[in-house]
């Protein structure tokens, strides 16, 4: 039927003529016409040859004539009657078939118009006829069209039945997913997640336990009382040493009105007391235990609550007192209660304004979970005392930057690295003599040590040293009176002030310095030393008196100098020594600077007078020291040069000493 449905209609496609052919035939005049279509076929296709090329029928009806398909023979070929009356009932049918189209259901047969053409073709595959020699047999015919209708009925039946054990299959699958979701769902409910979270706690596993506690507030289904998941996981979050969410878990706790226990409501309310303590939070303390109920209170929350009501009212007061008292207030309050973290961090910040740099560091070291305050706070205890400790205030800043890598933190450590490497760099480049570079790399340490005192006075000494090597006495002598500001028992700073005062002429500081640091040595060749440098300060005053009395020595003039020589060095050396420009300096400073002043005014007196200039020099010369080696009288001009014995070692050595 469906082969020739296709051919009746050639702009039909073969999936159409299928639709068509696969109504349902219930109406008799349908079944009627299917059973004469059928029969014609079965004589038809088990008999019809093409007359040109012999090839089984492929035919192509153009009105009432036939063309064959294969060898696309343009010869028409007269219809049978036969064939004409199976074509006329076919386009009868087709038109009853598809008005009716739209309303009637369809069998969904999965059949190729190629199969069905196979079928009728293979039931006499060997019989030859031309159109005109076709003689049909009813009773085969019947018989052929009714095995070709089981065969077809057998195979849509085996599609149906495979299709609905799919269905099945698919169905039963869902099922099984549905009964999944349905059980996940029940499983899933406030009270499964509470006791999951209980299991956690129990474990120690406190952020687990917080997630399933959050997970059963968020379905909130009525299967578990909120103020008991509230309070268990405040109880998480005070492991977790989380103050600020378990106080919030706790007053959500105690607004509820499903708490029917009075112990339970007591225990959460102290655990709150407990958080607000740690947070430095006592007046909150002070309102959670005063919401428990008065007979619900113990002994134990009655002096507890009677302590923290007086450590209130301390702290209220503590800012209009000294620090020393608000250090002292603060000890006592730590040392009862211990937990109180804000409260160390503040004690410890006190105790490095005042330079208790150990005890700042004993405060802060007794936390048992640091914190990122905490340990900024003991970083800086450590940097505080001096270079010994910069390693290990090092260390202290990275572990707490590889747990939560904070500004303050990262800040803190350049600075330090900082620090450290400048002194390294400036030590390096001393050593080498490279000794403005060494100043600059001081520098540097030290504005990047502000603040910090026991590591400036080391920087300010070395510094010093640098300057009085550049033979710039007075800036080193000022840093040794920076660094001396800062610790008056550093007897490197005197030492090296000493040094530099001698330099300068100032011999009452530098033999008064010496001296000092003579008291604050305690090893007994440093102390030799020492006093053999003092000693000479008294040798070089004696020497500089000697030069003062030279005229020519005081403005550091040969004799033989011209009239602009002494006026030029006059000049330089009034502005070095003028007393105006020397009102910043020390005590000691400003005397010797005076009395060179002085002095340098009397000599350009005379050596800028030609006539005071010659008499002085007449007189200078009359005053000399003449050497005997070169003493002659005139009697004894034929005698030979006196030469004088040999010393002998001592005397040599006495001499060197000297």
């Amino acid at each position: 039927t469906v082969s020739v449905l296709y051919c009746m209609d050639p702009t039909s496609t073969p999936e159409r003529a299928s639709s068509v052919a696969r109504a349902s035939p219930r109406s008799p005049a349908v079944e009627t016409s299917a059973t004469r279509i059928k029969e014609g076929l079965v004589s038809i296709y088990t008999k019809l040859r093409c007359a040109t090329c012999k090839a089984p029928s492929d035919l192509l009806i153009d009105g009432d004539q036939l063309c064959c398909r294969q060898c696309a023979s343009s010869e028409a070929i007269e219809m049978p009657s036969a064939l004409a009356e199976v074509v006329s009932a076919v386009r009868a049918l087709h038109n009853d078939v598809a008005a009716g189209e739209a309303s009637r259901p369809k069998v969904r047969a999965k059949r190729a118009v190629e199969s069905e053409v196979a079928g009728f073709q293979s039931l006499n595959p060997n019989t030859h006829a031309t159109p005109s020699k076709i003689n049909s047999s009813p009773q085969a015919s019947r018989a052929a069209v009714f095995d070709a209708i089981h065969v077809s009925e057998e195979r849509e039946r085996d599609v149906l039945l495979s299709q609905e054990a799919q269905d099945r299959v698919n169905l039963q699958k869902q099922y099984a997913i549905s009964a999944k979701q349905v059980k996940a769902a029940a499983r899933e409910s406030s009270r499964h997640f509470k006791a999951r979270g209980d299991k956690q706690y129990e474990a120690a596993s406190y952020d687990d336990a917080v997630e399933f506690y959050s997970r059963a507030i968020a379905l909130n289904d009525g299967t578990a009382s909120l103020s008991v998941v509230h309070g268990n996981r405040s109880a998480a979050y005070f492991m977790l040493q989380r103050w600020n969410e378990c106080i919030e878990d706790c007053r959500a706790s105690l607004t509820r009105d499903d708490i029917k226990q009075p112990a339970l409501r007591s225990k959460i309310c102290e655990r709150g007391s407990k958080a607000a303590v740690s947070m430095g939070r006592f007046q909150v303390a002070c309102d959670f235990l005063e919401s428990i109920p008065q007979e619900s209170r113990s002994a134990e929350t009655e002096q507890r609550l009677g302590r923290l009501l007086l450590t209130r009212q301390q702290l209220e007061q503590v800012e209009q007192r000294s620090a020393a008292e608000v250090i002292e207030v603060l000890r006592m309050v730590v040392s009862e209660f211990s937990e109180a973290t804000p409260l160390r961090i503040r004690l410890s910040e006190l105790f490095l304004s005042v330079g208790e740099y150990h005890r700042a560091l004993q405060v802060i070291e007794t936390l048992s979970i640091p914190t990122i305050e905490s340990e900024l706070c003991k970083a800086k205890s450590l940097f505080m005392q001096g270079f010994e400790r910069v390693p290990d205030a090092i260390r202290v800043l990275q572990a707490a930057i590889s747990v939560r890598d904070e500004p303050q933190l990262r800040l803190l450590l350049e600075r330090i690295e900082t620090m450290e490497r400048g002194k390294q760099c400036g030590n390096t480049h001393f050593a080498s003599g490279r000794y403005q570079e060494s100043i600059s790399d001081y520098s540097a340490a030290l504005d990047a040590a502000d603040g910090v005192p026991n590591i400036q006075k080391i920087l300010y000494c070395n510094r010093a040293a640098s300057f009085k090597e550049l033979k710039e006495y007075r800036k080193g002598a000022e840093d040794c009176t920076a660094a001396l500001a800062i610790d008056k028992k550093f007897a490197k700073a005197f030492t090296r002030r000493a040094r530099c005062l001698l330099a300068m002429e100032c011999f009452d500081g530098a033999a008064r310095d010496f001296q000092a640091a003579i008291g604050l040595v305690s090893s007994a060749d440093e102390k030799r030393n020492l006093e053999n440098e003092r000693a000479g300060v008294e040798r070089a005053r004696r020497g500089a008196d000697e030069r003062d009395k030279d005229l020519y020595g005081v403005l550091g003039v040969e004799a033989t100098a011209t009239e602009r020589d002494i006026k030029k060095q006059f000049k330089l050396l009034s502005l070095k020594y003028h007393p105006d420009k020397n009102m910043s300096s020390s005590e000691d400073e400003q005397r010797m600077s005076e009395h060179r002043f002085k002095k340098i005014v009397e000599a350009y007196g005379v050596l800028g007078d030609d006539q005071k200039r010659r008499e002085y020099d007449m007189k200078r010369q009359r005053t000399a020291r003449v050497d005997p080696t070169e003493f002659r009288s005139a009697y004894d001009a034929s005698r030979p040069r006196y030469n004088p014995p040999p010393q002998s070692a001592w005397a040599r050595q006495a001499g060197k000493f000297w």
